[in-house]
């Protein structure tokens, strides 16, 4: 009964000298770990997630010394943050020090520079042992030819644009400008056309982004008070296999005051039957940026103001009025009064 009592004591000895073990890093251990962009051989290269891999297959393990590098003594964790970023962010916090590899660094800007800390922490006490700090990106400065050429995203591209395309429109009466901020792609695309035409297969506009000088505005000629679809194509790749549509809002463009009174002034009048003639019944379907109109038929005779008929964009023909119908003691004056709304406009 002595006997086992002794023995049990012994091992719990021993158990207690192992738990306490103090990881240390090899001399050259920044050198035996890499971190990049995640890949799929030789067909991607994934822009908006990182690897952080030992070279030549080996385990984490291998970064430790001998002594204390066995599954029980640590366990590996990786920090992240985007340059200019002051606090880390624990991405992975318990990775196994037999692991090869951790490559769920997800989510990330393409574009944006960041920086990869690797810990080693020991499982039951002692000081954490920290590599160098790993940078990487921003993608179109990091990679070479060939893998900007099977650049891709891992995650979800549609999303990543759909939050970063953000884009702000001033239009006139013959042209309107989009404008938006610096945007990660190699390549936009941009089709426009009117509301009731069909697309085209080939864009208005192709632009070779330089993302270190990028375009971030574009204006193109339009005919006035007119609705139109634009629809900008965002390419990773610089192959453009890697596509991202981002279809806008409608844009409506502006008519000129003269040029909207020259539209509701056309009539005509005929001389010997006094007949005064218009037509606005297709005036809404036409003006495209007019919402809402109606119109007065005035007949002022020195100030004193008599309304003659009243109509609005409801009419479905030609209207008419006679004018030599009207009894006057002295000169008068027959005039139109339109009033009308624009869409998202109070006027």
């Amino acid at each position: 009964m002595m006997l086992l009592r002794l023995v049990v004591v012994l091992v719990t000895m021993v158990s207690n000298r192992v738990e306490a073990c103090q990881p240390e890093l090899v001399e050259d251990a920044a050198s035996l770990i890499e971190v990049e962009y995640d890949r799929q051989r030789s067909t991607a290269v994934y822009v908006d997630t990182l690897s952080v891999a030992m070279k030549n297959k080996k385990k984490f393990s291998a970064l430790l010394t001998s002594s204390c590098n066995g599954r029980r003594d640590a366990m590996v964790a990786i920090e992240m943050r985007k340059e200019g970023i002051e606090e880390w962010k624990e991405i992975a916090g318990e990775i196994k020090i037999t692991a090869r590899n951790y490559d769920d660094l997800k989510d990330l800007d393409p574009c944006s520079r960041y920086e990869v800390r690797v810990l080693i922490k020991p499982k039951h006490g002692g000081e954490e042992r920290e590599l160098p700090i790993f940078r990487v990106g921003p993608f179109h400065q990091e990679l070479d030819s060939a893998d900007l050429a099977i650049a891709k995203f891992k995650g979800d591209g549609e999303q990543y644009y759909m939050n970063h395309f953000k884009p702000e429109y001033t239009v006139t009466d013959h042209s309107f400008t989009v404008r938006w901020q610096q945007i990660c792609a190699l390549g936009i695309n941009v089709y426009v056309k009117g509301e009731d035409e069909e697309w085209e297969e080939e864009p208005q506009k192709k632009i070779t982004n330089d993302i270190n000088d990028p375009t971030t505005e574009l204006t193109y000629n339009v005919a006035s008070c007119k609705v139109y679809e634009v629809i900008f194509e965002f390419i990773i790749d610089s192959e453009g296999q890697e596509i991202f549509e981002r279809e806008a809002a409608l844009v409506t463009s502006s008519i000129k005051q003269e040029d909207l009174r020259e539209r509701f002034n056309k009539h005509d009048f005929n001389d010997t039957s006094k007949l005064l003639k218009w037509d606005y019944s297709t005036l809404i379907d036409e003006l495209e940026c007019v919402e809402s109109f109606s119109y007065k038929l005035i007949k002022d005779e020195n100030g004193d103001i008599e309304q003659l008929l009243e109509g609005n964009d409801q009419d479905n023909r030609e209207r008419d009025f006679e004018v030599g119908s009207l009894i006057s003691k002295c000169n008068f004056g027959v005039r139109m009064e339109v009033e009308y709304n624009f869409y998202d406009d109070d006027a």
